[in-house]
């Protein structure tokens, strides 16, 4: 690897990582600002999206910087796998967290599909929320006082230069076990919904298909029933998409990358400029997701208005 493109690779990711932070900081602190300003926002769900905000907003603090100090390392150049190695550990540690919040939202959506009336327990919400921070916690941890990894996380070789392939084999146990719970999870909400559709749809034929002299008022809940069993099916399908969309787009390019360094011999400044691009996104996630909701966009709308109006105001 030559010199100069070493210098233009490290000058193009510091570029992005210092948008990374700047975009990270306003986006993941917008979303907690509205969900602080609207009670209509504080449900269940949205507290794991301001999870994975606050999880997002720890990364761009303290990882972003670390990696941006790494660039200009002058042992990178001639250690180029212990960089990536440690660009895998600070993308797995972040990753994790945002795997188990995703994880977690499909088990509850799904038991929401399937138990309407059931409301989840404040405490087992509270539960949720911390074991991410917990698990982030315990492989920090054991990973900085024997230098190896457990879990998801990957042994890095700081001795030698031989190279470990446990960040390949990581990366397929985080992706085998993060798909095959939202696969199970929005399966069984698909099933579950065309379940639905069909009832709905047989409610509808048969109310068309009533007697002009029955109680109109039975006929109208049962409309009202079928209009707002359609409007919820079509509300848990977008949101189940967007939810996805978003998460391939943000969580699978820094996996992907570094899967394809480890095996198919890339070059150190290909990876990390691809690397860090990603961070662009992976931080914007909540921001990107949470723009589904109306209400927050009104409500995001009015405390730029106020601060625009209070801004002119004071000049």
């Amino acid at each position: 690897m030559s010199l100069n493109l070493h210098i233009c690779s490290a000058i193009l990711c510091s570029l992005i990582l210092c948008l990374t932070i700047a975009l990270g900081l306003a986006g993941n602190l917008a979303v907690f600002l509205v969900f602080k300003r609207s009670w209509r926002l504080r449900t269940w769900e949205n507290a794991f999206h301001l999870n994975i905000a606050a999880i997002n907003l720890f990364m761009c603090v303290l990882q972003a910087p670390a990696i941006l100090f790494l660039l200009w390392d002058d042992n990178v150049t001639s250690n180029v796998y212990q960089a990536m190695c440690t660009f895998s550990q600070a993308g797995l540690l972040g990753l994790l967290g945002i795997l188990v919040s995703h994880s977690q939202i499909s088990i509850l959506r799904c038991i929401k599909v399937y138990n309407p009336c059931h409301m989840p327990k404040k405490r087992l919400i509270i539960c949720a929320l911390i074991i991410p921070w917990i698990a982030g916690l315990i492989i920090t941890v054991q990973m900085y006082v024997t230098e190896t990894g457990i879990l998801f996380v990957d042994t890095c070789s700081y001795t030698h230069l031989v190279k470990d392939t446990s960040v390949f084999y990581t990366m397929i146990i985080v992706l085998l076990t993060s798909c095959t719970v939202l696969v199970m999870s929005y399966g069984m909400i698909f099933v579950k919904l065309r379940k639905e559709r069909r009832v709905i749809s047989s409610t509808k034929v048969f109310t068309i298909a009533q007697p002009l002299f029955l109680n109109h008022v039975n006929k109208d809940c049962t409309v009202q029933s079928m209009t707002f069993g359609t409007a919820t099916i079509r509300h848990l399908v977008v949101s189940s998409a967007t939810l996805l969309v978003t998460f391939l787009a943000t969580a699978l390019p820094p996996v992907i990358t570094l899967i394809m360094f480890q095996r198919m011999e890339l070059s150190y400044s290909f990876t990390a400029v691809i690397y860090c691009a990603t961070y662009i996104a992976y931080f914007l996630s909540p921001l990107i997701y949470s723009f589904r909701n109306r209400e927050f966009k009104r409500t995001l709308w009015n405390m730029l208005r106020r601060s625009n109006k209070v801004h002119v105001w004071n000049s």
